[in-house]
């Protein structure tokens, strides 16, 4: 299924269809920021493990990255960081593995959830940011690809 964030469905509301309870999230982003956290925190504190790459971390920002960019703006106005970042925190230390790439790789992004009762997967520019998954407007193409695997996996 095509994922545009506009006219063919949102990424975030389409993770939200599966299940998390129990389940693995893998995921390769070049982006992770606060607010991608917080539109997904429900469902990411029911992951059994989670496994984080951070493709393109910018050191030099330092934490503003995490944050977010202009297009999160209103989100940010919201002046709910502190709370959000202590409850990203607290999933970060829970089951979650966090690496980050040495040097910038392209723009790869995937989000995969596996499940026992089968798999879904999201490939393409969806991050784990408002923008990537259609938290908020974006002037950016946004192209994703939601595939599904309904095959039990087997123990």
């Amino acid at each position: 299924m095509l994922l545009d964030n506009k006219n063919s469905g949102y990424v975030g509301d389409e993770l939200k269809k599966h299940p998390f309870e129990g389940n693995k999230l893998f995921v390769l982003s070049s982006l992770f920021t606060l607010y991608g956290f917080a539109s997904l925190k429900k469902e990411l504190s029911k992951l059994q493990e989670t496994r984080l790459f951070l493709t393109d971390w910018q050191r030099d920002l330092g934490l503003q990255s995490i944050i977010g960019n202009e297009q999160e703006l209103r989100l940010i106005n919201q002046l709910d960081q502190k709370l959000i970042a202590a409850e990203c925190a607290k999933w970060l230390n829970g089951n979650v593995h966090v690496k980050a790439s040495k040097h910038p790789q392209a723009g790869q992004n995937l989000i995969h959830m596996q499940s026992t009762e089968g798999c879904f997967s999201v490939h393409g520019s969806a991050s784990l940011s408002p923008t990537g998954l259609g938290d908020v407007r974006s002037d950016s193409l946004q192209m994703s690809t939601g595939i599904s695997d309904t095959e039990p996996l087997s123990s």
